[in-house]
């Protein structure tokens, strides 16, 4: 995850997330947000731009003894690499899951 974060800083230094809603019961809760970020670096293959993006997203957390033990996310990183200027395919693995298995912390 420090990797992740420490290259999302690096590309989109303004990095900015949003939480429009949040909801859940018991051990689960999920987080409706909206990023924004200018591309100031290289994002899957795009060279910087300079362009901002604005991209929606969800977070489902599972908490196990009040600590986050799996979460699952889902954002629009088509609709990111469309704002850069990029292609219509996303890269397998980054910044998109196309797995259904959670990223699991312990």
């Amino acid at each position: 995850i420090k990797q992740f974060v420490t290259g999302g800083r690096t590309t989109f230094p303004d990095i900015h997330f949003t939480v429009e809603d949040v909801f859940g019961e018991g051990n689960q809760f999920a987080v409706r947000w909206t990023f924004r970020g200018t591309c100031q670096g290289e994002f899957a293959g795009i060279p910087s731009t300079g362009r901002q993006a604005i991209v929606p997203g969800v977070t489902i957390f599972h908490l196990v003894g009040g600590k986050i033990a799996e979460m699952w996310v889902n954002w629009n990183v088509l609709s990111l690499m469309q704002q850069l200027g990029g292609g219509t395919t996303p890269t397998v693995g980054v910044g998109c899951n196309t797995s259904t298995a959670p990223l699991r912390f312990n």
